[in-house]
This record gives C-alpha cells, structure tokens and sequence, in this order.
C-alpha cells in the first residue's frame, strides 16, 4: 500500500484514475453491479453513501 503524505490537493491529484467525477461514477456502478451479490442489502447502500461522500473530497475520485 502506497503512504500518501498530504501536503496540498494538487499533490494528491496525481493518484487519481479518474479524470473527472463521471468517469469515476460510471466505474464505481459498473462495479457495483458486477459485485453486488457478494453484499448484502445494507452494504450495497453503504458503498453508494461512501462513493458520495467520496466525491466531496478533492482528488478522490
């Protein structure tokens, strides 16, 4: 696992796959959907919540 050592936004930009936020949403279904019956119910809904919430945080997605 690679350390990430924040400093600024830019910095940290350069990890990202995604080059926009729907490109990191339309990944993030089509895992989902691939993936779906290793969760349950709950957990599904969990992941959609951190995938919002990820996209508040610059550089994530």
């Amino acid at each position: 696992m690679t350390k990430i050592k924040m400093l600024s936004n830019k910095e940290i930009g350069r990890y990202s796959r995604f080059s926009d936020y729907e490109e990191f949403k339309v990944n993030m279904e089509i895992w989902l959907i691939e993936h779906q019956q290793a969760f349950t119910k709950g957990e599904m809904m969990g992941l959609n919540q951190l995938i919002l919430l990820s996209s508040t945080i610059p550089c994530v997605p």
